[in-house]
């Protein structure tokens, strides 16, 4: 008969903490293996395979815990008879720390969390995924051409002419600044770091931007001269700007726009690269150079003058009618939302041909009025025509809305009106 070790007060009261621990991991143990009996139902199998997996299963975890209870009493033994933990003893329990960073309530903490491999069915599946590539850092890369403005420039197209097989631009004028000019700001992104050329053209005279200071001579209002410092000016001989993408990945550039007389385009774009050694990365941003070869031509401005809106008879076999009305206004104004007219005009249009003149329709309606191309809104009429000691003459009132970019004409048909005898 195998007799029984005892061991002291003092080897018990070490033992007591380890022995607490083996069984709480015993009973987690039980648990953990009551749930993967229950996990097993979730399979269809015969009755014939059902005992088998559970006999498999009952000497899988008796095998487990025999090695458990092997180990622990190793343990226990070790600690009774030496009376402290020692590194060898860690290592039987599978606990790879330093001796002298461990207490015993670490060892109960990592016996609990232990867990046995409980016996259950293998199941095989496909697994479908994709590998995602991960994305490589821009370098050298420009992002975006813009104005800080609002509606100052237009992104044209260019496109080849089926007849002459030119290449031709084609965009209708949307954006537009007024003859005063004034200072607006490039917006440019890119890559910190990245090297960039940007030009500016003012098409009309075929100067470019300078970019040094000028200081301008300007008048007060009374008199009193002063110096006026602005950005830059149109120059003749080529120049452009070039800069390093700050860490913010964003610069300003302002530009200054002179006042002119005439209507006036410029251009702003990028330059090549290539042709001064960079390698810079423009993407599909817009670039100076051949229109055959770029499919993404320079940033158009276009600097209008005051418009205006001329009405009158138009001149026919009768002759040439008198009471023209013009009527001054900004390009693409809203002439009804005017509070002082609310776009409404009043109008007396005469004509005295030599002949006697007859009166075909006293009422001129929208047809009878001939717009020019970009021609102000015609919103309503209210004009009657009447024929009176051989003078025709229409009056009544016109109300406009949106107004034309650049000047024009709206003539009412005299011959839809009036004829001679």
């Amino acid at each position: 008969m195998a007799s029984i070790k005892e061991y002291d007060k003092k080897s018990k009261e070490k033992l007591e903490p380890l022995k607490a621990a083996l069984v709480e991991s015993k009973e987690l143990e039980k648990t953990k293996v009551k749930k993967a009996e229950a996990a097993k139902d979730k399979y269809t199998l015969s009755s014939s395979d059902a005992e088998i997996i559970k006999e498999k299963e009952r000497t899988l975890v008796s095998q487990a815990e025999l090695a458990t209870d092997y180990k622990n009493i190793v343990v226990l033994e070790e600690l009774a008879s030496r009376g402290e933990i020692t590194q060898e003893i860690l290592t039987e329990l599978g606990i790879h720390q330093p001796v002298e960073t461990i207490s015993i309530d670490d060892i109960r903490a990592i016996l609990e969390r232990r867990e046995i491999i409980a016996a259950v069915k293998i199941v095989n599946f496909d697994l479908n995924y994709n590998i995602e590539i991960i994305p490589i850092p821009d370098v050298n890369k420009m992002y975006s051409l813009n104005i800080l403005e609002k509606n100052i420039f237009d992104v044209p197209v260019f496109g080849q002419n089926e007849d002459t097989n030119e290449f031709e631009e084609s965009h209708v004028l949307k954006n537009f600044i007024g003859p005063e000019g004034g200072t607006y700001n490039l917006i440019i992104s890119g890559v910190a770091g990245t090297h960039y050329e940007v030009f500016i053209s003012n098409e009309t005279d075929n100067t470019h931007y300078n970019w040094n200071k000028v200081d301008e001579a300007k008048t007060y209002s009374n008199g009193d001269k002063y110096i006026n410092t602005v950005a830059g000016s149109f120059q003749h001989g080529f120049s452009f700007y070039e800069g390093i993408v700050p860490a913010l990945g964003r610069e300003v550039i302002p530009i200054h726009i002179p006042t002119v007389t005439k209507e006036t385009i410029y251009r702003f774009a990028f330059l090549p690269s290539s042709e001064r050694g960079l390698h810079t990365d423009y993407g599909n941003l817009p670039m100076f150079g051949d229109k055959s070869k770029n499919k993404y031509p320079p940033y158009k401005i276009t600097q209008l003058l005051r418009s205006s809106t001329e009405i009158k008879l138009e001149d026919s076999t009768l002759g040439v009618g008198t009471g023209d009305l013009v009527i001054n206004h900004k390009p693409g104004s809203k002439l009804n939302s005017s509070n002082t007219t609310r776009g409404k005009y009043d109008i007396t249009l005469t004509i005295s041909p030599r002949k006697q003149i007859l009166l075909i329709n006293s009422n001129v309606s929208l047809e009878d009025i001939s717009p020019s191309n970009d021609s102000t809104e015609v919103l309503d009429l209210d004009l009657i025509a009447s024929v009176k000691d051989n003078v025709g003459s229409i009056k009544g009132t016109i109300t406009l809305g949106k107004s034309s970019l650049r000047p024009c004409l709206l003539q009412i048909r005299t011959a839809n009106i009036f004829t001679t005898k």
